[in-house]
């Protein structure tokens, strides 16, 4: 018994013995394995079977498959701090493209990094320009389906609008115009009543030199009530726009404007307003001629049309603008 314990301990250490001098050499190649494929890189060749390529440098540590179908073999050819973990800072990238070997080392991880990072940026681009592109088609779309819809309105607002009605039809024309500017029938309409418009402002002018005249000729024995009235048809107002007027017939209020300032003044027809004797509101329409822009030192002219009885009685025309200010002109 004695015999076979001291035989059966013996064993013992031997295979003790193998193993950790199995483990010891196991270990220095794992340690030293970036030293015989740091010796080996100099062998690997562009064109090299992949099959050679196993033989030299053996399993890679680590591989990755690109998108195309192409394979990156990683071996470790340095450790880095004394560190056994791999990444592929200290490793050399192998590409396999077909069997064979077509790049290798740091220029063409470099590359391949750029590459990956340009790619996914084009794509990045790409969605963002479709995505802008689709918003775009629908933000057109629905512009033109607002655009459609407004000219609808528009053409049965002008259809039974009477020819003769001038400024009501330029004025329909010229928005129908604007919003479909190859419109031929649109501006052939515009035109036309664009000229009827010139043709009756022009005959309908009363100057300035007109109304001095008038008022030159008769002003001996005139009374206060008509010295008043002849005063409306002065210019008056501020350091940027003057007004002067005379009163017609019909609920019709002949109308200048001046710009005395240095800028252009844009006239609209919110800019009108005239009350009656007891400072009520007159319902009122300025003619094209009023409504524009005025270049500096240019006069507009034109008609003041008010809605109300014949004994209506004008109390003052207030002119309102954001830049040139406010005008009161009072009626005798």
């Amino acid at each position: 018994m004695g015999k076979k314990r001291r035989t059966a301990v013996k064993n013992f250490f031997y295979l003790n013995l193998i193993f950790i001098l199995f483990f010891f050499q196991l270990m220095a190649g794992c340690v030293h394995r970036d030293a015989v494929n740091h010796q080996n890189i100099d062998k690997i060749v562009v064109g090299q079977d992949e099959d050679d390529l196993r033989t030299l440098m053996g399993s890679a540590d680590f591989s990755l498959m690109t998108k195309d179908g192409k394979r990156i073999y990683f071996y470790e050819v340095k450790q880095k701090n004394n560190q056994i973990s791999l990444s592929m800072d200290n490793c050399m990238p192998v590409l396999i493209e077909n069997n064979r070997v077509v790049s290798f080392g740091s220029d063409f991880l470099e590359n391949w990094d750029f590459d990956i990072i340009s790619h996914v940026e084009q794509v990045n681009q790409q969605k963002e320009n479709l995505k802008k592109e689709v918003l775009q088609q629908e933000l057109e779309k629905k512009k033109a389906e607002l655009v459609a819809l407004k000219i609808k309105e528009l053409e049965a607002k002008v259809r039974p609008i009477p020819s003769t009605n001038y400024e009501l039809n330029l004025k329909y024309y010229q928005e129908l115009l604007s919003l479909a500017p190859d419109n031929e029938w649109y501006q052939k309409k515009t035109n036309y009543y664009q000229l009827k418009m010139d043709a009756q402002e022009q005959t309908n002018e009363i100057t300035q030199e007109d109304l001095d005249e008038e008022f030159l000729s008769d002003d001996a024995g005139l009374n206060g009530k008509q010295i008043k009235s002849k005063n409306i048809r002065l210019y008056k107002g501020n350091n940027k726009i003057e007004l002067a007027l005379r009163e017609l017939s019909g609920g019709d209020l002949y109308v200048w404007v001046k710009n005395i300032s240095s800028e252009p003044i844009v006239l609209e027809a919110g800019n009108y307003h005239l009350l009656d004797r007891t400072r009520k509101t007159i319902q009122c329409n300025p003619s094209i001629g009023l409504i524009k822009e005025l270049p500096a030192g240019q006069i507009a002219f034109g008609h003041l049309k008010y809605k109300g009885s014949e004994d209506v009685q004008l109390g003052e025309i207030v002119f309102e603008h954001h830049l040139a200010g406010k005008i009161i002109r009072i009626f005798p």
